[in-house]
């Protein structure tokens, strides 16, 4: 939860022993900062042109407060909070009922697996899935009616092939364009740098044949 103004960005994740908190305030905006046992965390500054904040955390657990560790980054804060259990995996930052704000995101450079981990992300993935609450038979059927349906063309055009749509009046006028190029320059090189050197000698030195460029560096 944020007083204020401005609730600036944060990122959370932890590993067996410590809880990682980056809030990404530049340095010079921290004013002051507070970590209690009970896991209160309390971050207060001003960020110009953004205005005052607070940042105030009800952490989903203890900590011990007296060995938090404070880094302050060019651009941000980093407070390293030791669990009071260690081991102990942590299913959110905050304590459960507090609703979780857009500014919170999970910091996957300091991401703690456990058995129990993975068993809550197939659950959170059957929630975010339909098709996993229908029965086998009905999914199957749903899976095999994607793979056969064809690509479908732009609008109001039909496919020459493939997923590839037949050529309208655009796609033809850059054909055309490209056709009429390779027929006025058919011999120009990728670098084009012969052609544009004698393009500048033509104009620069005219009649003036001895001072074209070639002589020099007649290529091969």
């Amino acid at each position: 939860m944020a007083d204020g103004n401005y609730c600036p960005t944060y990122r959370w994740g932890q590993t067996q022993t410590h809880v990682i908190l980056t809030i990404d305030v530049n340095e010079e905006c921290v004013e002051s900062h507070n970590v209690t046992p009970e896991g209160k965390v309390t971050v207060s500054g001003d960020v110009p042109r953004k205005g005052k904040f607070e940042l105030s955390l009800d952490l989903c657990g203890k900590i011990v407060a007296e060995e938090v560790s404070v880094q302050l980054l060019p651009r941000t804060m980093r407070l390293k909070l030791p669990k009071q259990g260690p081991g102990v995996k942590w299913k959110g930052l905050q304590k459960p009922g507090i609703a979780k704000p857009a500014q919170e995101k999970k910091d996957f450079d300091f991401y703690m697996h456990s058995d129990s981990d993975d068993s809550s992300e197939e659950e959170d993935s059957d929630e975010d899935d339909p098709t996993k609450q229908l029965d086998a038979k009905t999914r199957a059927q749903m899976e095999e009616i994607m793979r056969k349906q064809p690509p479908e063309a732009p609008k109001g055009r039909s496919l020459l092939f493939g997923p590839f749509p037949n050529p309208d009046e655009w796609d033809q006028l850059l054909l055309l364009f490209a056709l009429f190029h390779i027929y006025m320059a058919p011999y120009t090189k990728v670098e084009e740098s012969f052609n544009l050197q004698a393009t500048h000698d033509v104009l620069f030195h005219r009649e003036h044949l001895s001072l074209y460029d070639h002589h020099e560096f007649p290529g091969v």
